[in-house]
């Protein structure tokens, strides 16, 4: 008798987090050659028909990690635009550091790297209203904190 390891439950927002997060650790570590079903599934330490229960492609996967990606990346320039402490000059100065140090890091480069380069053009329309946000995000902020007009 084998010892197979028991299954678990898992809710289908943690299974499909779980897809997710297997599916980004393949790509920054590996690079997204090797974001395949196989691979993804392999991973996250699930059966491929799982992923493909939750996902049905590998597109889908990919939109989801895109829509995940840039959630994030709002949420992480709303905390870095949050603060106007200082003089209006100095708050641009400080927003204008932390958008390019959030987009810079390692972790965004990559994955905005591979969502320009691997989406094809006719399919970039679900891309315009989550960059539109950003864009007004920091558009907003940097508004905010210009010095009234004397």
């Amino acid at each position: 008798m084998t010892n197979a390891p028991k299954r678990r439950r898992r809710s289908p927002e943690t299974a499909r987090d779980e897809i997710l997060d297997a599916a980004e650790n393949i790509l920054l570590e590996q690079g997204p050659a090797d974001l395949k079903f196989q691979e993804i599934a392999t991973t996250a330490k699930i059966a491929k028909s799982t992923a493909h229960h939750h996902f049905g492609s590998l597109e889908e996967i990919h939109k989801a990690l895109v829509n995940r990606v840039l959630e994030r990346l709002t949420n992480d320039l709303t905390e870095a635009l949050s603060y106007s402490d200082n003089s209006p000059e100095q708050n641009i100065e400080q927003a204008l550091q932390a958008v390019y140090a959030i987009i810079a890091s390692e972790r965004y480069a990559k994955i905005l790297a591979w969502i320009v380069l691997s989406t094809k053009t006719t399919k970039l329309s679900y891309l315009v209203e989550p960059l539109e946000t950003i864009r007004d995000l920091v558009s907003d902020k940097l508004t905010e904190y210009m010095p009234e007009p004397s």
